[in-house]
């Protein structure tokens, strides 16, 4: 007769079911919702915070650093107490084996000391949750919210002009729409300063052609504006050369993403 599983047991087929369903979760079409992760799915308090998180490990580090140096200290100060009477008569232990076994004892011996600190602390556990739920949090973003470049990749058409349209606003900037016809090419009007683009949105699910930097170009001729085109899923070779030569802004959805995330400016 199987015993039955015990309490730990049990929470921690909890965990891996639920790790096992978010990362089954990420890797589905882009398309599909994203459930956010829940800190309790990873054995994690409500109220765990990522800045947080990250100070207590900067704080194990310079205290395993700490541990490391004082042991350095003794083995160095009894290698040289041992060798000391030879010091004057070198010979092959002082010469070649001395220092070569000091060496391994260094090699073995600091690295096990990080091991000793998570035995006292207890918190190696913690740790691991900690960071995959880092990671689940990370996939999760990168398909859900504008800071990241999955939530780009499956926008087509007006959902695409309106999520970039709010990106810019939220970065200060003066935004317009067209009409969907007789918009010149144009689907954007993008004002900061004394600075205009006219932006042309493309959502398709493989590389514009050069016939998009073309029209956006050819727009843009007779007016000040800067012609800039918004492609999630890049431009071909010959397109990103001709976007080169006509001085056409192209942006993909990781320069959307950074934008977004404030890493890169347009101006």
């Amino acid at each position: 007769m199987r015993p039955e599983p015990t309490k730990a047991e049990i929470a921690r087929r909890k965990k891996v079911a639920a790790r096992s369903a978010l990362a089954d979760a990420v890797s589905r079409s882009s398309s599909e919702k994203k459930v956010e992760p829940k800190r309790a799915d990873f054995g994690l308090p409500s109220d765990f915070d990522f800045e947080e998180f990250d100070a207590f490990l900067k704080k194990r580090e310079r205290l395993s650093l700490a541990v490391k140096s004082i042991i350095f200290a003794i083995l160095a100060a009894a290698f040289v107490f041992a060798l000391h009477d030879d010091s004057e008569d070198p010979n092959f232990m002082t010469s070649y084996l001395g220092p070569l076994a000091y060496s391994y004892v260094l090699i073995f011996v600091l690295p096990f000391a990080d091991y000793i600190l998570k035995s006292i602390y207890g918190d190696e556990a913690y740790i691991n949750d900690a960071c995959d739920f880092r990671v689940a949090f990370q996939n999760w973003k990168h398909f859900q919210t504008v800071s990241g470049e999955g939530y780009w990749r499956s926008l087509r058409g007006r959902d695409l002009e309106w999520a970039a349209a709010g990106v810019f606003r939220e970065r200060g900037w003066e935004v317009s729409t067209t009409a969907t016809t007789g918009d010149g090419g144009v689907d954007l009007v993008l004002k900061y300063a004394n600075t205009t683009f006219y932006c042309q949105c493309k959502g398709h699910a493989k590389p514009v052609s050069v016939g998009a930097v073309r029209e956006i170009a050819g727009v843009c001729a007779a007016s000040n504006a800067i012609p800039m085109l918004i492609v999630v899923n890049g431009v071909t070779g010959p397109a990103f050369t001709t976007a080169q030569e006509l001085s056409v802004v192209v942006w993909d959805r990781a320069q959307l993403a950074a934008f977004a995330r404030g890493d890169i400016a347009l101006s």
